[in-house]
């Protein structure tokens, strides 16, 4: 396409990408996005800040077109206050969280039942480095977390579900204090329990979201969490905690999350856990909006200066979603047709028939490429596919349509032309004619290989250009 059409898609994703439409069963749910970049302000760390910063956007975009009403409270905003409304959900059931900043396990000695008891805690920090313990959330939240999934991308918050010291009685465990239970399976990737929530988090220590890791890939835990989050948010109805998991791992390192370097020990000292149910669904969406050019046909090799074309065309829609959108057909990047208001429902396709009209000044004699682009609708993500193009086509000299060793034409009529032309002579595009019908021959574009055809073909007989 050329650059002013260029320009005016991505004008319209900027503007569609924060637009949101309603989907089902997701009112009433909140999605907080927490993160804490007090240890990363001091210039050391800019990749990983930036990483934080997109990553923190995309969460909540992709929360957004899903019908969450959605806090993004990453960076100053991940105040103390903030992070106990994100564990409670902020009072929304079927609520998710996420979280990424230090985490810290300190132990202290504590006096109960006469006893000394030396006691672990876990702790995140709020964007000014104020520790917030696991405690202190669970007696926020005592009432019960309307949570369904939380994420903390933080180091040993998930060294345990939790539970209540045995000395003190004192509960501990971000876990427990996220989700206010303490029934969650320890491995709910390969034994999911029935809880209706999920926790994800980190035994021991977790990587920054710019590490390399294992096949040097750049940024591996960046591109994990966004392809995650694509997965278990914009195609949630497909997708449980665990298929995302999956996908997300594979699409980075090429295998599942159970052999990732997510899972494994030999590239980092902690490893990735999934507590309670992995096989929940955060999202009803069926998959992002998306619609597609899946083909271009021009019906010939040439067209005569002059006269028509048309062009088989077909328009998808892979998404999840109705939609209604115009598709345009372009030459060499030319636009010669836009049908509006084609209606898809999710998964099907349309076979459209555009007529290039070769007529105007702005279509001197030449090869030209076909293409035809459906523009992108609100929310829509996936662009790449929206644009296709097929083989090239001659704008030449009426009565040009054959080759003298190849079926493109030569720019000549000649001999080879009318002996084509009369090869196919009573051909029609039916398919009721007495011979083949060849749309190169049918060069007034009326569906018949006739004498008007011929005329025009020995009209310019012995013409060449240039």
């Amino acid at each position: 396409m050329n650059a002013d059409i260029k320009a005016y898609g991505g004008s319209l994703m900027v503007t569609f990408l924060f637009l949101s439409f309603a989907l089902p069963s997701c009112s009433a749910k909140t999605s907080s996005v927490l993160g804490s970049t007090w240890n990363l302000n001091t210039g050391s760390f800019p990749d990983e800040l930036e990483a934080h910063i997109s990553l923190a956007a995309m969460i909540a975009d992709y929360s957004s077109i899903n019908g969450f009403s959605t806090h993004n409270w990453h960076g100053n905003q991940t105040t103390v206050s903030n992070i106990y409304q994100a564990a409670l959900g902020c009072n929304d059931n079927g609520s998710i969280s996420f979280y990424i900043g230090e985490g810290d396990n300190p132990w202290f000695w504590v006096y109960a039942n006469w006893w000394w008891y030396y006691e672990q805690q876990y702790c995140i920090y709020d964007n000014c480095g104020n520790s917030v313990f696991d405690s202190e959330i669970l007696s926020q939240n005592w009432n019960g977390s309307w949570n369904q999934f939380v994420l903390l991308w933080s180091c040993e918050q998930g060294d345990t579900v939790g539970g209540y010291q045995s000395g003190s009685g004192k509960p501990y465990g971000m876990p427990f204090a996220w989700l206010r239970t303490t029934s969650l399976s320890i491995n709910g990737y390969t034994s999911p329990d029935s809880s209706g929530v999920a926790f994800l988090g980190w035994h021991g220590d977790a990587p920054y979201l710019t590490d390399d890791v294992e096949a040097n890939v750049e940024a591996g835990c960046l591109k994990f969490l966004n392809n995650f989050y694509f997965q278990a948010l914009l195609c949630g109805h497909n997708n449980s905690i665990n298929d995302a998991l999956d996908k997300a791992a594979y699409g980075v390192w090429h295998t599942g999350f159970i052999n990732s370097p997510l899972r494994q020990t030999m590239w980092w000292p902690g490893y990735m856990v999934v507590y309670g149910d992995g096989n929940i669904h955060i999202s009803d969406s069926f998959g992002p909006p998306d619609v597609a050019v899946t083909n271009v046909l021009p019906l010939k090799t040439a067209v005569g200066k002059g006269y028509c074309m048309n062009v088989s065309v077909t328009a998808a829609n892979p998404g999840g979603w109705n939609e209604t959108f115009p598709v345009t057909a372009y030459a060499n990047e030319i636009p010669f047709q836009t049908q509006f208001n084609l209606t898809l429902t999710p998964g099907s396709s349309a076979n459209l028939t555009f007529t290039w009209n070769t007529t105007s000044i702005q279509y001197p004699m030449g090869n030209y490429s076909i293409s035809a682009y459906a523009w992108p609708v609100p929310d829509e993500i996936n662009t790449a596919n929206n644009y296709c193009t097929d083989g090239l086509v001659a704008l030449t000299i009426p009565g040009d349509i054959y080759g003298q060793n190849s079926s493109f034409p030569n720019y000549v009529v000649n001999a080879v032309d009318l002996n084509t032309l009369l090869t196919y002579y009573g051909g029609k595009l039916d398919g009721t004619g007495s011979n083949p019908y060849y749309a190169n021959a049918d060069i007034n574009n009326d569906g018949k290989i006739n004498a008007p055809d011929l005329n025009i073909l020995l009209t310019h007989y012995g013409q060449h250009y240039p």
